[in-house]
């Protein structure tokens, strides 16, 4: 991931520096098509919270703005948040006319290596309400520990499915192969020509009007206020949203600023935006959603995470963050998802969280990836794949715990699927972001 920031002492204009002793990323291999779109929708008409910061702003030459910070501090300073320690490096550089991704972008296949839970989490990125951008510094390895043990105690997972195992699928497309790959978000005309509604044997989306169930109540919508665009995310504990990378970064691949980002709940109807409501933005930095020319990565790195100000009142149902095995996950014999899409068959529009429910097991797993047999149209990038573990997997029931395994990215063409950065890859690094307070 390559990040704007505005220049200090020590530090390039253009490059984050990673985290201690991680080594950089370069194992790009095959090339790539992303076509990228985006959906003009207007926000719900619902009151916000009118709270707003005040910064001064630097403008760059480069049609780039920076945010003037109130207080002094220099570059590499650092900041404990919880058990993470936090490292400034610089003012982020924000578009000051906000482009979504290039309709069309060349991308650079990486083959897909495993990174532990340490290199995942030192390589991740972090953009406050200041328009900072702070890189892990450091991390006390016990508290993680421990807090992660907590977690998995209140939120137990079993992992029997009850149903007849299946062969796990390699889908994975060959290393050298071009093909087109579509993002499900930021389609920039609300003419659904201008793109393709796929289905899964039929239109299974349903509109779920005021019958959410209490998995379906953590759902939210994301709409960026700078390019009309709109995505789908869950709540995975009160003030913290998981969704995708490119829902919450501009064309360059960086974190947008947290002015133009407004989450908004179904239930109880309520919507907040500002840098009141909205704290902070967590993308891994392995995450780059490539250029029109060059160098992207794949699907499995394109989640991130917001951090709300506040919880959203009334306090919602969450989802919890799976830690289910490959074998787990492909043995499901439904895929369920709780989304926001654009349109629905027949072009019409909609605007509202509908209930997708497939017959049909997850596709195939890779380390980093999950592919699903799946309805897939703009708006939809970011809803959360998940499922019930307790007892028979086929059914959410009200006590049910929904547990989400993967995030709605991009529809492969390749091999006609839908696919999502695997929850369970990332998920200890993700757990020390919801363990920390807002700075």
């Amino acid at each position: 991931m390559t990040i704007g920031v505005a220049a200090g002492p020590g530090m390039k204009p253009d490059h984050l520096a990673a985290g201690p002793d991680q080594p950089g990323q370069d194992f790009r291999v095959g090339v790539l098509v992303l076509i990228m779109s985006s959906f003009a929708a207007d926000p719900p008409s619902i009151p916000e919270i009118p709270t707003e910061r005040s910064l001064e702003r630097t403008e760059h030459e480069d049609g780039t703005y920076s945010l003037r910070l109130e207080e002094s501090i220099a570059i590499g300073d650092t900041r404990q948040d919880g058990f993470v320690t936090w490292r400034y490096e610089g003012q982020a550089r924000f578009q000051v006319d906000p482009q979504p991704y290039p309709s069309t972008v060349e991308l650079v296949g990486e083959e897909e290596r495993s990174e532990s839970d340490s290199e995942l989490l030192f390589r991740t990125v972090k953009t406050d309400a200041n328009g900072s951008i702070w890189s892990v510094a450091d991390v006390d390895e016990q508290a993680w520990s421990e807090y992660v043990e907590a977690y998995n105690s209140a939120h137990p997972e079993e992992e029997d499915v009850h149903e007849m195992e299946r062969p796990t699928v390699n889908e994975d497309v060959p290393v050298g192969t071009s093909y087109q790959i579509e993002p499900r978000t930021w389609v920039t005309t609300g003419n659904c020509g201008a793109f393709t509604n796929r289905t899964w044997e039929g239109e299974s989306r349903l509109a779920i009007g005021t019958g959410h169930t209490p998995q379906e109540r953590g759902a939210v919508t994301i709409n960026d206020l700078g390019t009309g665009g709109r995505c789908t995310g869950v709540l995975i504990e009160d003030s913290h949203v998981l969704t995708a990378a490119h829902c919450v970064a501009d064309s360059n691949s960086n974190a947008v600023p947290v002015t133009r980002i407004q989450v908004c709940r179904d239930v109880s109807p309520v919507c907040v935006s500002g840098s009141f409501s909205i704290n902070s933005i967590f993308v891994p930095g392995s995450y780059s959603g490539g250029t029109a020319t060059c160098c992207g990565t794949d699907a499995g790195d394109d989640w991130a995470i917001i951090k709300l100000g506040f919880p959203l009142m009334p306090q919602a149902d969450t989802q919890a963050l799976s830690a289910a095995g490959n074998s787990t996950i492909t043995n499901l014999i439904r895929t369920r998802e709780v989304t926001n899409p654009g349109f629905v068959t027949g072009c019409t529009a909609n605007a509202a969280m509908r209930r997708n429910i497939e017959v049909e097991s997850p596709a195939s797993t890779t380390t980093k990836k999950v592919r699903h047999r799946a309805d897939t149209v703009a708006g939809e990038s970011g809803a959360p794949f998940y499922y019930c573990p307790a007892g028979d997997d086929s059914f959410c029931d009200a006590t049910d715990v929904a547990f989400v395994y993967s995030v709605h990215a991009i529809f492969n063409s390749f091999n006609m699927r839908v696919v999502g950065p695997k929850v369970p890859n990332f998920r200890s690094a993700a757990l020390a972001f919801i363990a920390t307070s807002p700075q």
